[in-house]
């Protein structure tokens, strides 16, 4: 709109002021010639030849000052052409960001939907699978029968509660939320989430081995930090074949911590590393990998970075993945909004 309001008034305004100039030099020029010409040459140089030398001498001077108020215009108008063309160029590229994160954002929901769907229904067949079986052999069932039936109804319902709990603490990471810091001992958490996550997986059992400082505290976010953590052990959990050993460790950084955990698995493909932290992104072992919605890392990468920390990965030396975050020992009561949209690293 701008480019065209002043490309649509640029020529009248460069006729307007090159009219006015030469209607001024020329009558500057004309009173002026006639006067010295009337009063100082008139009994020294003929009139005729008098008046030639005004004419040439007035075309000669106009034509400078046109050529050089020309110059002069039409450079302001290449400039502005050139401002106006960089705002349309940077306009198209923000138009074109704006439309590839509409597309990311629309295939994030679509890929969401088709998880959640796989997902939801697992869990639901078998809750009501056994229920119906209940149901059409009651009173033919033994008691081992009955706790067996209900044991799988409780697993499946376990499993739903667990993908709403995900997916609960998605959103609220995505929201945005303050963040309560407290002062919490590390070693603690660790093993009270583990037990957490071991008890979500019964029959997966992992070896896990914890190596950290029983005196190590860290002034964080509480819940942000359980949050983490869980995801961290259960995607140990789920995300590698039995028998795999985990490790977690800690160890003390100038600002914080910096918690580490190693399992002796396939460890992570190259293109898993490259968009590690992305929603609903699932590698490895190609048995195991397509358990879960893939947002248990999406969940620590957002959480560490409002806790001003992050998520790395990576592959250990003698095979097995290695993911690292970083914990800042934070100040205390401050409100931190969600990190910039811009697609990060998950798993």
């Amino acid at each position: 709109m701008l480019r065209t309001s002043w490309l649509q008034t640029a020529p009248r305004e460069v006729a307007l002021r090159v009219t006015a100039i030469y209607v001024v030099v020329g009558a500057l020029w004309i009173v002026g010639s006639d006067y010295a010409a009337g009063t100082l040459l008139a009994h020294i140089v003929a009139p005729d030849l008098v008046q030639t030398v005004k004419g040439l001498f007035f075309v000669a001077v106009s034509a400078g000052f046109l050529f050089l108020a020309v110059r002069h215009w039409v450079g302001q108008i290449a400039d502005r052409s050139s401002a106006a063309l960089a705002e349309t160029i940077r306009a198209e590229h923000a138009q074109e960001r704006a439309r590839l994160e509409a597309e990311a954002l629309a295939r994030a929901k679509s890929q969401f939907m088709a998880s959640i769907s796989h997902e939801l229904r697992t869990p639901l067949n078998a809750v009501i699978g056994f229920a119906e079986l209940m149901e059409t052999m009651a009173g033919q069932m033994t008691p081992d029968q009955i706790r067996d039936y209900a044991g799988e109804i409780g697993v499946g319902g376990r499993g739903l509660l667990a993908l709403v709990q995900d997916i609960t603490a998605v959103a609220e990471a995505d929201a945005g939320q303050r963040m309560r810091i407290e002062s919490v001992n590390l070693l603690e958490e660790v093993e009270r989430t583990l037990r957490l996550a071991v008890s979500r997986h019964t029959a997966e059992r992992r070896p896990v081995t914890v190596h950290i400082d029983p005196d190590t505290v860290l002034r964080t976010d509480g819940t942000a930090l359980r949050q983490i953590l869980f995801a961290l052990m259960d995607n140990a959990i789920r995300h590698t074949p039995m028998g795999t050993a985990v490790t977690v460790s800690a160890a003390a950084t100038p600002g914080g911590v910096m918690l580490v955990v190693e399992d002796t698995g396939p460890g992570l493909p190259a293109e898993v590393l490259a968009r590690l932290g992305e929603p609903f992104l699932r590698g490895g072992d190609p048995l195991i990998a397509g358990r879960g919605l893939g947002l248990g890392l999406y969940l620590v990468c957002r959480l560490s970075r409002q806790l001003g920390g992050g998520l790395q990965g990576g592959n250990r030396p003698g095979g097995g993945a290695r993911l690292t975050v970083v914990l800042p020992d934070g100040p205390a009561g401050t409100l931190l909004s969600p990190p910039p949209p811009a697609i990060p690293p998950t798993l």
